[in-house]
């Protein structure tokens, strides 16, 4: 949606299929990028929830998997590149 080079960035974020009415509406993710020195604060808002079962579910589900993706981004500049072939698998099969 929008990209501030080393300040900010906006995506429509896209839920997981099992929430398809939140998935169709879509909510805002924010990343704000703040620089401390040797270290820039991440900050992740996502705003444009609803009320209802589904966007609670969604909400509850997005809580824990916006919580791992933070960790690993910082995982990734603590330690270096991430090979996502050994995290995941190779999603097509072949190895390399």
């Amino acid at each position: 949606m929008s990209f501030v080079p080393e300040k900010e960035m906006v995506i429509a974020a896209l839920a997981p299929d099992q929430f398809p009415h939140v998935r169709a509406e879509r909510t805002r993710a924010t990343f704000q990028f703040q620089s401390r020195g040797d270290s820039t604060i991440v900050r992740l808002t996502q705003t444009g929830w609803k009320s209802g079962p589904e966007w609670t579910r969604a909400y509850e589900y997005l809580v824990a998997g916006n919580a791992q993706l933070m960790a690993t981004l910082h995982k990734r500049f603590v330690d270096g590149p991430i090979d996502w072939k050994k995290v995941f698998g190779d999603p097509a099969g072949k190895g390399n």
